[in-house]
């Protein structure tokens, strides 16, 4: 998302430059020779770059707005979660080595198991898998 805001920022700086190069032109009645600005191009000119500036604004604004969209958190349920065979449930305080520790394994071991867990982030009653000895 980042590359994609910059990539915005980069084409509207090439567009604001270009903006100012035709507007000084045809304020000061510039003759380039090949490039002739009358008033009526120069307008459609900034007309056109106006247009695409409002609808990269307006491409930067949907994507600012969903990346705030909140994802619905999962409802809590007064049902404490129950581990299954070869899993376990993580409790307030545990960490990845504590866990792997307390079953026995490597965390390499926990990891490669659980490969779409955020290990920075555990959440209290989230299942992981257990890996087999």
């Amino acid at each position: 998302m980042k590359r994609f805001k910059r990539e915005e920022g980069i084409a509207l700086v090439w567009l604001a430059i270009t903006l100012v190069l035709l507007i000084g032109m045809a304020g000061f009645g510039l003759d380039l020779g090949w490039i002739y600005l009358n008033t009526a191009r120069t307008q459609k000119a900034v007309d056109a770059i106006f247009g695409e500036i409002n609808t990269m604004k307006s491409s930067v604004v949907k994507l600012e707005e969903a990346s705030k969209a909140r994802v619905a958190a999962p409802r809590k349920s007064s049902e404490p979660v129950v581990a299954g065979p070869g899993e376990y449930v993580v409790k307030p305080g545990d960490t990845g080595m504590k866990i792997a520790r307390s079953i026995g394994v490597s965390i390499g071991d926990l990891q490669t198991v659980n490969p779409t867990v955020d290990w920075n982030h555990l959440k209290v009653g989230q299942k992981l898998k257990i890996p087999g000895k």
